[in-house]
């Protein structure tokens, strides 16, 4: 009986393994026009984020941001900021450093950006955002589509709450399209058990059947 209820949870140990495999999650914002806000908010797959926008500078970092700055813009072909009459609906470096903050209503990993209104020139400004200030990972990064943010930043990096995009050169001016995402693990002492391959599995639903049969023998009287 020992041998079978080992055997049991074992397999409920590593199924569960396997079933805490990565999620990933992609929030798309094209497609949709509205007014510009201080605050735009989105829901995928039951994850929240916020977006919000503002200026930094290129002087200090990290770098406090000015959210009263600028509004988040949303038209078609993704989000961009928004300061009045004397600027693009892009997030751009011209009459001050745009930045959108994106966080999210638990910790993730982000993975993908995707970009729009691109050209040659274009570089982005990627880092973390905490306490509002702009912790900037790199300044001046060339824009490719989809950017797989792993070129530049480590998982460890790349995982938290907040994140900013923003751009210090005067010619360069770009949207986001979309940002891919996945959960990060809960925090853990334990070193990450290591999942099972299939036939692992199958072994050790033998061995449990094998083991139930063996203590029903067991129990029959002689």
């Amino acid at each position: 009986m020992k041998l079978f209820k080992s055997v049991c949870a074992a397999a409920v140990v590593a199924t569960s393994v396997i079933g805490s495999a990565a999620h990933a999650i992609t929030f798309s914002f094209t497609g949709a026009n509205y007014a510009d806000a201080h605050v735009r908010t989105f829901t995928s797959d039951g994850l929240g984020l916020t977006a919000t926008a503002g200026t930094f500078s290129s002087h200090v970092n990290p770098s406090i941001i000015n959210f009263n700055s600028r509004k988040v813009d949303q038209d078609p072909d993704g989000l961009g900021t928004d300061g009045g009459r004397h600027e693009s609906d892009q997030i751009d470096g011209n009459h001050g450093n745009d930045v959108i903050v994106f966080t999210f209503s638990q910790s993730v990993i982000i993975e993908k950006v995707r970009f729009g209104n691109v050209d040659h020139n274009d570089d982005f400004a990627f880092g973390t955002v905490t306490d509002g200030a702009f912790d900037r990972l790199v300044s001046f990064q060339d824009i490719i589509n989809p950017f797989d943010l792993s070129h530049i930043a480590t998982q460890e990096e790349r995982t938290g709450l907040s994140f900013g995009f923003g751009a210090i050169g005067w010619n360069d001016n770009y949207t986001i399209k979309s940002l891919h995402v996945s959960l990060a693990p809960p925090p853990s002492n334990e070193p990450p058990a290591v999942p099972l391959p299939a036939s692992a599995l199958l072994l050790l639903g033998a061995l449990a059947m094998a083991g139930g049969v063996s203590a029903r023998r067991r129990r029959r009287p002689a």
